[in-house]
């Protein structure tokens, strides 16, 4: 039979990692998170360590409670998840879970191993209506130069099977206030990492390109890629990602000629709401700044993150 999912495994090595020590009460506990358990329980790069806290043990407290008796026992022992289970140390934890079981340490050992491949295949199983992945983005960097009308965008890729040779990018122009957009202007230049071997308008605003990586990649493989883009057209108005699949972290650079009249954060809207004046945004303290900076963690598929500026 085959074996876990890449993914499924890599959560639970992550889990190993985190069961050491004090566990879900180490101290600095973010440094010691793997990315994969961050963006289970939605931590992000502004969360504090007590917010870390909170937020990884209610995500592994909800998972406790759907493994069977024996191995929530000694999943929660694992993590130090209750307080009666506080101890300092993990084998002060699996002989706490072995008393509860009359169970030796090692076969609590064993079975700790077994709760951490059912959770994480708990996990997966409530993804399960998710298209499956090829690959997905872990981090995305972008640079906006209103001034020099080009975009640079830095996307590290991850595969999530073996074979993976490409992806598929695009991009969707605002049209200007004719109602007109031109898409076969839009210069992509890839800079880094692969080449481009296909591009096609895909719909009356959008472009679609295919990047092909120089040797196909490996599950859990990372791919880091460099693209140049010049929209052409006029200035645009806003720049946001709308993810169509798994978007981990999106970070936002967008740097002006001259300081803009107001700049508003659209953190999770419809696509179609972006341009919408009635709906209440927050907006950036301006001042004399021509560079404005936001980062998204967790993205929701068919949402759209980033900047609108006037």
């Amino acid at each position: 039979m085959p074996g876990p999912h890449p993914e499924t495994r890599l959560l639970v090595a992550e889990l190993k990692l985190l069961r050491r020590g004090r566990g879900v009460l180490a101290p600095e506990l973010k440094r010691g998170l793997g990315h994969s358990v961050r963006v289970l329980c939605g931590i992000g790069v502004e969360d504090d360590d007590a917010t870390a806290r909170a937020k990884l043990s209610a995500t592994l407290s909800d998972l406790a409670a759907g493994l069977p008796e024996d191995l929530r026992i000694c999943f929660t022992a694992a993590f130090a998840l209750t307080d009666e289970v506080r101890l300092p140390f993990y084998l002060q934890r699996l002989e706490w879970a072995g008393a509860r079981l009359d169970r030796e340490v090692r076969t609590v050992r064993r079975r700790v191993d077994e709760s951490l491949l059912s959770a994480a295949q708990l996990v997966a199983a409530r993804r399960a209506g998710r298209p499956a992945l090829l690959w997905y983005t872990s981090d995305l960097r972008t640079t906006v130069s209103v001034a020099g009308a080009e975009v640079f965008e830095t996307r590290r890729v991850v595969a999530c099977d073996d074979g993976v040779e490409e992806l598929d990018l695009g991009w969707s122009l605002t049209p200007s206030r004719s109602g007109t957009t031109d898409v076969e202007g839009v210069q992509v230049e890839v800079i880094h990492g692969g080449v481009l071997v296909r591009r096609s308008r895909e719909a009356s605003a959008r472009i679609a390109t295919t990047v092909r990586f120089a040797e196909p990649l490996s599950a859990g493989q990372e791919q880091e890629i460099g693209l140049r883009i010049v929209p052409g057209g006029p200035p645009c108005r806003h720049y946001v990602c709308t993810p169509h699949g798994r978007c981990d972290r999106f970070s936002l650079r967008v740097v002006f000629a001259v300081p803009p009249q107001q700049v508003l954060v659209l953190d999770g809207v419809p696509a179609f709401e972006v341009e919408d004046d009635l709906v209440p945004r927050r907006a950036l303290p301006v001042g004399r700044s021509r560079e404005f900076a936001v980062t998204f963690t967790d993205l929701v598929a068919h949402l759209s993150y980033g900047l609108r500026w006037r």
